[in-house]
């Protein structure tokens, strides 16, 4: 049963089954895309540029049904998202010529999706962008990002 949370703002939908709120389809601002900023699409994805890029190029490739994850897609569905994120991929190399890629998905309130429809992030990343760029999406928490592998012992 679905319920307008108390305090929740308007288009968001409580589901008592699931932590946190999905986002009502009719206000969803991925499912009323209309090929903006499109990157490339398929029957079942699109992927645009990112409104708010963290870097040049930012793509976001989104299912066209409205999932809250991506572990609510479907095997097609997923396939043909990843398929989007490879093209994107050969795409932005010959139009940024960026120097390497992070490929994240926030998947729910804690992991810190905000928009709760399933996206994947294709981040360009570039020479200089960071002072130190060791440790990857790992510097979504900060003191994880930097850490030194122990020899193993044969």
């Amino acid at each position: 049963m679905r319920s307008i949370k108390k305090g929740a703002g308007i288009g968001r939908l409580y589901h008592p089954s699931r932590e946190g709120f999905e986002l009502a389809t009719e206000n969803c601002i991925f499912c009323n895309t209309r090929g903006e900023k499109l990157v490339v699409e398929n029957a079942l994805a699109q992927a645009v540029y990112d409104t708010y890029p963290v870097s040049p190029g930012h793509v976001l490739v989104i299912p066209r049904r409205h999932a809250v994850t991506i572990w609510d897609l479907d095997e097609a569905e997923y396939a043909a998202c990843f398929d989007l994120v490879r093209k994107s991929k050969e795409i932005l190399e010959l139009r940024h010529r960026p120097d390497g890629f992070n490929v994240g998905v926030n998947c729910g309130v804690f992991a810190g999706q905000s928009v709760m429809h399933a996206h994947i992030h294709l981040i360009p990343r570039y020479r200089g962008d960071v002072p130190d760029p060791r440790g990857g999406i790992r510097n979504v928490i900060p003191h994880k990002a930097h850490y030194e592998r122990k020899e193993r012992k044969p």
